[in-house]
């Protein structure tokens, strides 16, 4: 049976692999705020699920039907703008 119509678990992200230390000092550094962070190993979690050490989820599936997702950055900038946060954009 061939399907002409989209169908199926869709994942909708923005592009950009990120960690969550990085997107962390990306909208410390969108926001113009004065903050030091500092990385931690995941280890140091102690989360009570294990996860794997990549987990970018793709989106393929949304490519192949012509959608473009923006940057993960462009939608941070985005996010923050509608809370009127947009200090440290450069």
């Amino acid at each position: 049976m061939v399907r002409s119509e989209a169908y199926g678990l869709y994942h909708a992200v923005n592009t950009g692999a990120v960690s969550w230390y990085e997107f962390a000092r990306e909208a410390v550094r969108q926001a113009g705020a004065d903050i030091t962070l500092e990385p931690i190993p995941a280890e140091q979690w102690q989360a009570p699920a294990v996860r794997p050490r990549f987990s970018a989820l793709s989106n393929a599936k949304l490519a192949g039907l012509g959608i473009a997702m923006p940057s993960w950055r462009d939608g941070l900038a985005a996010y923050l703008g509608s809370l009127g946060v947009s200090a440290g954009l450069s």
